[in-house]
């Protein structure tokens, strides 16, 4: 059995016109929420994962860190992932194949629309819109990373920071 956390995110500030999207930093408010959000993750039951794959975006990294300071996973478990930033579904699924088997629980920090991607293609019928700063952890019925299949994965969490009372200012 893997686990997997999906988290989109936090909110991004609004691009400057100079500013690539990939180097947008995180909002204040997306600063807010990661704090509220890390400390409900460091109470999961699901621990602490063995790996934080995430994608080389500004906002994302930010995000991980933000998350690792919250002490919601271990500061230096962050892989950077160039093919999660603006990926189709077939690219989130070779990260989810390539991932070390030791991991047992792994975190992907990214973007939409791939989350939601990865949510639909590992728990059909559990669609949710997964707004910024999202966490969803499931169970995978599998023993392998390459193993990650259609329908194999169970829901267990879907938390927004919303939920926890952040959101909008």
């Amino acid at each position: 059995m893997k686990r997997l956390t999906l988290i989109r995110h936090f909110k991004s500030a609004a691009a400057e016109p100079w500013q690539r999207d990939f180097e947008r930093p995180l909002s204040a408010r997306g600063r807010r929420d990661a704090g509220l959000v890390g400390a409900h993750l460091t109470a999961w039951p699901e621990g602490k994962p063995d790996r934080v794959v995430v994608s080389a975006a500004r906002r994302t990294r930010e995000t991980a860190a933000a998350l690792a300071e919250a002490d919601a996973f271990p500061k230096g478990s962050e892989v950077f992932e160039d093919r999660i930033y603006e990926a189709p579904l077939e690219a989130l699924q070779a990260v989810l194949a390539g991932q070390p088997e030791e991991a047992g629980h792994v975190v992907m920090v990214g973007h939409n629309p791939g989350m939601e991607l990865v949510l639909e293609w590992l728990c059909p019928g559990e669609l949710r819109p997964v707004v910024t700063g999202a966490v969803i952890s499931m169970e995978l019925a599998v023993d392998s990373w390459r193993e990650v299949l259609p329908g194999c994965g169970r829901l267990l969490r879907f938390v927004r920071p919303v939920d926890l009372g952040g959101g909008p200012d």
